[in-house]
């Protein structure tokens, strides 16, 4: 007669080695009250049951992808008052170039158009480094509101042609 419980003994230590990164926690704990009732239960439909119950919730506990998240217009990123801002500048991030803009009206007509343009958000928020452009708001001498063509504040962002063309063609201007 073969020794089951020397075998079940080491299940748990079995399942914590051999564990797949993509089964959670509580799809371990199933597996492992699962081959708990496998030990008692001897009939082969019950067997048959578990093992099925096993495979389906096993697959139910996977990490499944993030929906991409909606875009929404660089405005959302900064609440403040816009109209308020005095100065900006834009840096040029191949070179290191940094021009600064004081012009009203022509300050007044860039963030008309560049306040409204549609970001969105990487899924991927891993870092990174770099940029085409960064652009510094400010009011009086005090900083009100920074970001780059890759990044606002901590939020990584998709790549926006029409936020690179508006940085970009307030930087040649």
């Amino acid at each position: 007669m073969r020794n089951t419980y020397l075998t079940f003994q080491y299940y748990p230590y079995i399942l914590e080695r051999i564990s797949l990164p993509h089964f959670g926690v509580r799809s371990n704990f199933l597996i492992i009250n699962a081959l708990k009732l496998w030990r008692k239960e001897r009939s082969v439909i019950k067997k048959i049951i578990l093992f099925v119950f096993l495979i389906l919730s096993a697959t139910g506990c996977q990490n499944r992808p993030e929906a991409e998240p909606a875009p929404k217009p660089l405005e959302d990123f900064y609440q403040a008052d816009w109209d308020k801002m005095d100065r900006i500048e834009i840096r040029n991030g191949a070179t290191g170039e940094l021009k600064t803009f004081k012009e009203k009206e022509l300050l007044r007509k860039w963030i008309d158009e560049a306040r409204s343009i549609k970001i969105t958000p990487d899924p991927s928020q891993e870092k990174r480094k770099g940029f085409r452009y960064s652009a510094n708001l400010y009011e009086g001498d005090q900083l009100k509101f920074a970001f780059t063509d890759s990044q606002i504040g901590n939020v990584y962002i998709l790549p926006s042609e029409q936020l690179h063309n508006q940085l970009k063609s307030l930087f040649e201007s």
